[in-house]
């Protein structure tokens, strides 16, 4: 077991520089926070090093651990109320996108949507995330917090939307789009469907360049004057709907 004591020590600079996404980018690495998160994060088999202030905490870890004090914890954090045991994390590596089911993201910018879209994805049964290279960055803190874990349990790419798509389009996908009037209700897709389900920014919904692809515009039914919901809220919905018999 290692100790470092000074905030000024190379090694919790480098790690504290994570809290950047330039940083992130270019190591390939990103911070958690909190016991459940570096559990799943070790259960996942992407921690590599952990810093604690227990060091019975750290002998759960067959990885780099770190004991250290709430100074440097507190470097470490993006909370005002750090938790006492951080984890270094390699972001998963996806080395194909021959899915079946793909919820693709445009221009999201939300941390706390994009938290909830993920962990609602790998909850329904998607098989993976294609979001727009503008989409809020899946390894802020605050997406990683509302994962709950969920970040681990599904791919998740950034690619040029449009590209992705037509791709998508000859490989036999049919694209369904999201709008307040002029679609569908969703029903369930049958098993031999390959599907691809698009949500677009909170502000904009999908851009018209996108829209262009889409196969079949889908649309929730809603009472007492309500106009339009949450698109974390409507994403769930959705993809209930369409993966109700798989």
């Amino acid at each position: 077991m290692n100790q470092i004591t000074s905030v000024n020590n190379p090694l919790i600079i480098e790690t504290a520089k994570l809290k950047i996404k330039k940083y992130r980018d270019q190591q390939k690495t990103f911070l958690v926070e909190g016991y459940h998160l570096v559990e799943e994060s070790f259960r996942a088999k992407l921690l590599t090093k952990v810093f604690a202030l227990k060091s019975e905490d750290l002998d759960k870890f067959s990885c780099g651990g770190y004991l250290v004090n709430e100074a440097i914890i507190a470097k470490l954090s993006s909370t005002k109320t750090p938790q006492p045991i951080i984890g270094v994390v390699a972001m998963p590596k996806t080395e194909s996108i021959d899915f079946k089911s793909i919820l693709l993201l445009d221009r999201l910018q939300d941390p706390g949507n994009l938290g909830t879209i993920i962990r609602s994805s790998a909850a329904l049964g998607m098989d993976a995330i294609i979001a727009s290279n503008d989409t809020v960055d899946c390894y802020n803190e605050k997406v990683i917090r509302s994962t709950q874990g969920a970040l681990f349990r599904i791919p998740i790419l950034y690619r040029d939307l449009k590209k992705e798509i037509g791709k998508l389009k000859e490989k036999g996908f049919k694209i369904y789009g999201t709008g307040l009037a002029g679609g569908i209700v969703p029903k369930p897709v049958l098993k031999t469907e390959r599907y691809a389900l698009v949500l677009g920014n909170e502000a904009k919904g999908v851009s018209q360049e996108i829209n262009e692809f889409v196969d079949q515009m889908l649309m929730i039914p809603m009472q007492n004057g309500v106009e339009s919901l949450n698109v974390g809220v409507a994403a769930g919905i959705l993809m209930y709907c369409l993966n109700q018999d798989q």
